[in-house]
Formats: C-alpha cells, sequence, structure tokens
C-alpha cells in the first residue's frame, strides 16, 4: 500500500512540475540594437562628440515603464566606462531618449547617448545579456 501510495505522490508531482514548466514566457522588455554612430552635441547645447545607440525597445509588461530602467546599458572605451548623457524631452533622429516613458504592448525607438573621450571602439554591454561593439570612423 504505500508503494502504490508512493507511486501515486510521484506522478501527482511529475504533473505540477510539467504543468508548471509550461512554455517559454515573454519576456517584459525587449531591446533591439538598431546601429551606433557618431554625432554633434551642439543641437543639444554641449560642445562635444556623442556616440549614440540606437535601438527598439518592446514594452512588454502591464505597466508604463521607462526603458534605462527596464534595461541598463553601460558603454566602455579602452576597457573604462564612460558617462551616460541624458537630454529628457529631446529626439534624435526621431528616437525617444532612454528615460522617456513607453506605454504597455508599445514598441518604440529609442536612443543612449555616451560622451566619447576618444575614436576608440565603444563596448556597449546591457542588462538583457547584450554585448554590441560599435566602431566609431
Amino acid at each position: 500500500m504505500n508503494k502504490v501510495r508512493s507511486i501515486v505522490l510521484m506522478l501527482i508531482c511529475m504533473l505540477t512540475l510539467v504543468a508548471c514548466s509550461g512554455g517559454e514566457s515573454e519576456p517584459k522588455y525587449t531591446q533591439n540594437f538598431v546601429e551606433g554612430k557618431v554625432i554633434s552635441g551642439d543641437s543639444m547645447g554641449v560642445d562635444m562628440e556623442l556616440v549614440a545607440a540606437f535601438f527598439t525597445f518592446t514594452n512588454n509588461s502591464e505597466e508604463t515603464v521607462l526603458p534605462c530602467e527596464a534595461i541598463d546599458v553601460k558603454a566602455f572605451q579602452n576597457g573604462t566606462e564612460i558617462p551616460v548623457m541624458v537630454f529628457t524631452g529631446q529626439k534624435i533622429e526621431g528616437s525617444i531618449q532612454c528615460d522617456a516613458s513607453v506605454q504597455s504592448g508599445t514598441t518604440a525607438n529609442i536612443v543612449w547617448l555616451f560622451q566619447l573621450e576618444d575614436k576608440s571602439t565603444v563596448t556597449l554591454e546591457c542588462s538583457d545579456g547584450q554585448k554590441i561593439e560599435i566602431t566609431l570612423d
């Protein structure tokens, strides 16, 4: 009798695990790299060159979010982090800044800006696991 109970309990546990491990759910946020390039900061009132990293950001969550709070992006030159620059409210080539809200179910073109140190390659590391190299011309 104990053997039968053990087998039944094992079957119930296995069925529970199978039911709970159903298909992969869609991530709450996705960010796909489009392009990276050097832009002048003149239009934003700063006398410096910036690297602009353009992405499409999709908010699959049920809440309005800021892309910069959902997925973090860090930029590096020569192995050292370079500063992120945010010009709230300004669009760059039709893309919103990474600190602009994106509503649930929406895909938006966003831009991350970083202050360049020199003309060496910029490496982006995203908290969603993406690593991207931008070669500057």
